[in-house]
């Protein structure tokens, strides 16, 4: 049994990632790396065909990445980044393509497998929020609620968000399968209890997605084909225009700090791509942005935001904390408009190849609904560029491909 469990990478990995992103969450660029060295042994690398249609859009990408080190601030720093983006990339898009070579025991195993450690990892982080609110401000408990809270919640309600889906799809298919339901059971109410925001609203609209693509697939991918990029080219500057602080303020409304905050982020933001409107400050400059550090609160041109945040007097909100929590914005700012556009695409390419490459139906609707997610927490939190997140989102894929597309020889390599 061990040696037959050595030889089904996806099994193995799909296990240990729920776990990582709660304990470790930068161990999903080890397990990235992980698969891409085992699966030689198990698919000859002279099957992999990634698909030709993401293999020019990332490869146009990754180009626009490298170019901007020419204009970019810190050009150095760029290339720095560059050097890290590039392999991570190739990783992803090689674990994605060795996926679709999967055969019916290796699907069901990493089936097994992520259901699995989906519902350790989730029944894990519900007894430690329970315990930790539980044993709140009581002393004997502080070693172990300092445990508690060195676990990543928000990281691991985000990597579960992402793989959460293709286990529903799993469970739907084995409806009477204990292990599918109750993972995605767990899974669900650990985001819920314990997760960030970002992963909650993931969630939350993507299983109507998920539930209508169980319906009308062909119909659903069709419409975020076209839903999704116009949504990402559109949706931020349309909600700048809309001058929602000063709305808030004729309606005397209190919104959450955090929501306020990216409002300030959102407005700074866009005054720094009036400056450099058509290529960006350049790769990863986002953090180093003149004027980031600034104190919302201090600051004059934001005072309209501030008066909508009730926080704690000493609370500092910088304009921009590392990176502007949006992925349109983050893009935008760096890459410009060829790189908004350029990811724009990302999302029509990635629906119609699900079409091609996933039978219509549970395994279309969890990949579907997988696309919404990364979506959704992409436009509310991580960096566009962290390693970790890359990674999470690549094994994410490559586990969906390998257990609801696996198994086409030849793959989409041609599409």
């Amino acid at each position: 049994m061990p040696m037959r469990l050595l030889r089904q990478p996806f099994a193995i990995a799909g296990f240990f990632l729920p776990f990582a992103g709660l304990f470790q969450y930068k161990w999903a660029t080890v397990i990235l790396i992980a698969l891409v060295l085992a699966l030689p042994f198990v698919v000859p690398f002279r099957q992999w065909r990634p698909a030709l249609s993401l293999l020019v859009l990332f490869g146009l990408i990754l180009v626009l990445c490298l170019a901007s080190a020419l204009w970019s601030i810190d050009p150095a720093h760029s290339l720095a980044r560059f050097g890290r983006l590039a392999p991570t990339v190739a990783a992803g898009l090689a674990i994605g393509s060795a996926a679709l070579l999967m055969d019916g025991e290796q699907r069901e195993l990493a089936l097994r497998g992520l259901a699995a450690g989906l519902l350790g990892a989730s029944a894990i982080a519900l007894l430690g929020h329970f315990y930790e609110t539980w044993t709140n401000g009581e002393k004997h408990a502080d070693a172990i609620v300092g445990l508690v809270r060195s676990w990543s919640f928000r990281p691991f309600s985000a990597v579960a968000v992402i793989l959460l889906f293709t286990v529903m799809a799993g469970a739907v298919q084995r409806p009477r399968d204990r292990l599918m339901i109750s993972a995605v059971i767990v899974t669900a109410g650990a985001i819920l209890i314990s997760g960030s925001n970002a992963s909650c609203l993931a969630m939350i609209v993507a299983v109507p997605v998920f539930l209508l693509a169980l319906w009308r697939g062909a119909m659903v991918a069709r419409s975020l084909a076209i839903l999704l990029p116009i949504a990402f080219v559109a949706l931020t500057p349309a909600i700048d225009s809309l001058n929602l602080p000063r709305m808030f303020q004729e309606r005397n409304s209190i919104v959450w700090s955090s929501a306020a905050h990216r409002l300030g982020i959102m407005r700074f933001v866009y005054e720094r791509i009036d400056e450099k409107p058509y290529l960006g400050w350049g790769l990863h400059a986002a953090r180093l942005i003149p004027g980031r550090t600034w104190d919302l609160f201090e600051h004059p041109d934001y005072r309209d935001i501030a008066s909508l945040m009730r926080v704690h007097p000493d609370t500092k909100a910088e304009l921009i904390p590392l990176h502007p929590h949006n992925a349109t914005l983050h893009v935008r700012l760096e890459l410009g408009l060829p790189g908004l556009l350029l990811f724009a695409a990302l999302y029509p390419v990635a629906c119609l190849l699900l079409l091609r490459c996933c039978p219509v139906g549970p395994p279309l609707a969890g990949g579907l609904a997988a696309i919404t997610v990364g979506f959704v927490v992409g436009q509310l939190s991580f960096s566009v560029w962290q390693s970790w997140w890359l990674s999470a989102q690549f094994c994410g894929a490559a586990m969906l491909l390998a257990i609801l597309a696996g198994g086409r020889k030849g793959g989409t390599a041609d599409t």
